[in-house]
């Protein structure tokens, strides 16, 4: 988990789940970025905090938000399905008022060169809506090693988007996790023909 880049990225084996990482990250807004709760280093007492989750209502975002109101907090899910459009910024005002921390977690529909522009666009909106609200912490779901795979287009699109979280005027938290095992069918049939199975050499550590 990297935050406001002075975190410290700590290995996938030692962290615990990626729900419970990003709910932690969300919660860990400084006092002084909260205008409805606190997280006290001394205490580790979290106080409610109202926080928007972009793509709340997705595979992880679902688990997140659970976990969230689960532990005292008002955690409000947002997707198109709610009427937002982050790519467009439609809805997105109104998803931040009165919001101290937001998690991105949503996802390019491609992982071709389109995602590039995606994440582009979707982060500058976030970021521009993030500051105007006063949001006092935003907090992004990102890859392991994204920047060390720099021939695959989609990671390059996750450290963009990473690059314009860091470069932004508000306090952030990156958590970086490894696959997610219910994409293991859907990368095992890349090499898949009828009945046999190609395994490729690349190591895999999922969540």
């Amino acid at each position: 988990v990297m935050s406001g880049g002075r975190g410290r990225a700590r290995p996938a084996q030692e962290s615990p789940g990626l729900a419970r990482r990003l709910t932690a990250s969300s919660a860990a807004a400084h006092p002084l970025h909260s205008r409805r709760g606190y997280f006290s280093q001394t205490t580790r007492k979290v106080e409610e905090m109202k926080i928007a989750v972009i793509g709340g209502t997705g595979l992880i975002g679902s688990q997140v938000v659970k976990i969230l109101n689960g532990s005292g907090h008002e955690a409000v899910p947002h997707s198109p399905s709610t009427g937002l459009d982050l790519l467009t910024g439609r809805g997105l005002p109104e998803a931040l008022d009165g919001a101290d921390v937001v998690v991105n977690l949503t996802n390019s529909p491609t992982f071709d060169e389109a995602s590039l522009q995606f994440f582009r666009k979707t982060m500058e909106n976030l970021v521009t809506a993030a500051k105007a609200a006063g949001v006092g912490h935003a907090v992004i779901l990102s890859i392991v090693g994204a920047d060390q795979v720099p021939g695959l287009v989609y990671f390059r699109a996750k450290v963009l988007q990473e690059d314009i979280l860091k470069a932004g005027p508000v306090p952030y938290s990156i958590v970086r996790a490894t696959q997610f095992f219910e994409f293991i069918d859907s990368v095992l049939s890349w090499t898949t023909d009828e009945h046999t199975v190609r395994l490729p050499a690349t190591l895999l550590q999922p969540i």
